[in-house]
């Protein structure tokens, strides 16, 4: 995740961490009836953890250095509605390919800059994935979406939100 700060007088731009996190969720995938069942509509609520804090120095090397802690504590159920097409290989096996658009609802969260408090408030993005399911039961796809602001309610600042997921899926029924 990246922040950007900028004002006619001064630019600020932090990198935080990449994390590893999980996630949970579960989805839910109508099949269509026409196509030999190729194609289906998913929807998959997921809640959503990132927390993480650093500590920067700004304007090193000069007289006015001095250390900035930064922290990030985002908390959101995301919404993915899409499609997805799928290529059968076998009885048992095929592989998919799907694209979504997510809405993010956030809870709470926000992006601190030593004693400045900013609310985080989301927009939404596009998602892409492709994987892998086993005799409709076992499944495992990686999904990559594009970058998200999280700060959309202030002038001077902005932020990318990015993700890159590995899902393993069980199917009930």
């Amino acid at each position: 995740m990246k922040t950007y700060y900028s004002s006619y007088s001064t630019t600020d731009d932090t990198k935080f961490d990449n994390k590893i996190a999980f996630r949970i969720g579960a989805e839910f995938e109508f099949v269509l009836p026409f196509n030999k069942n190729k194609w289906a509509l998913f929807v998959e609520p997921t809640y959503n953890y990132y927390k993480t804090e650093i500590e920067t120095t700004m304007y090193p090397g000069t007289y006015f250095e001095q250390k900035s802690k930064r922290s990030v504590d985002y908390k959101s159920l995301e919404v993915p509605f899409g499609i997805r097409h799928y290529f059968f290989l076998n009885d048992k096996s095929k592989i998919f390919v799907n694209a979504a658009y997510l809405i993010d609802f956030n809870f709470k969260s926000n992006i601190k800059y030593d004693y400045l408090d900013l609310e985080v408030n989301s927009g939404n993005n596009l998602i892409l994935g492709a994987g892998y399911k086993y005799n409709d039961k076992f499944g495992v796809e990686f999904r990559v979406g594009t970058p998200r602001t999280l700060l959309r309610n202030y002038m001077v600042w902005d932020s990318d939100y990015t993700t890159m997921s590995l899902i393993f899926g069980y199917t009930l029924f």
